[in-house]
């Protein structure tokens, strides 16, 4: 269910179109990022869509703060879905 649905949801939730490096702007990255994992239709997608990737997310989803290259590959996975 990748595509236009997923893209949709993505812009919907996540207002960043880039992993932020401004320290202010992270925690609400972080937060919208956990909202948008949260999805039923990314999460799904994700399984069906992109399952090699699902071990990576569920880890990093998995952790109270993120790394940026941790930022990047969810953020990476999620534009996955819809390329």
């Amino acid at each position: 269910m990748g595509g236009l649905v997923c893209h949709n949801v993505r812009v919907a939730i996540l207002q960043f179109s880039a992993v932020p490096t401004d320290p202010l702007e992270i925690p609400e990255f972080d937060r919208q990022m956990r909202h948008l994992y949260a999805n039923p239709i990314i999460a799904d997608s994700l399984g069906t869509d992109a399952p090699d990737k699902l071990p990576q997310a569920i880890s990093i989803l998995g952790k109270s703060c993120w790394t940026v290259g941790e930022r990047t590959a969810l953020y990476d996975i999620v534009e996955s879905l819809y390329e």
